[in-house]
C-alpha cells in the first residue's frame, strides 16, 4: 500500500517501523491492548482530554 502511495505522491509516506519514526518512539507489539480499546469506543473523544506532544525540531530554522 505505501508503495503505490509513495507512486501517487510528491513526498514520501512512511511506514511507523521506518527508522524515520524512530525519534517518536516505537511501536508496542504483544500487549494486550483490548481493555484500552474498550475504553476508547466506549469514550467519545471530546471527553476524553487528549494532549500530543512533539519533541523539539531542531532542523526547523529561517
Amino acid at each position: 500500500m505505501l508503495t503505490e502511495l509513495n507512486k501517487k505522491n510528491d513526498f514520501t509516506i512512511y511506514s511507523i517501523f521506518d527508522e524515520e519514526f524512530k525519534m517518536y518512539g516505537r511501536v508496542l507489539q504483544g500487549y494486550d491492548f483490548s481493555e484500552v480499546i474498550r475504553y476508547m469506543e466506549e469514550k467519545p473523544l471530546y471527553q476524553v482530554r487528549v494532549i500530543y506532544m512533539l519533541p523539539p525540531v531542531k532542523r526547523w530554522k529561517r
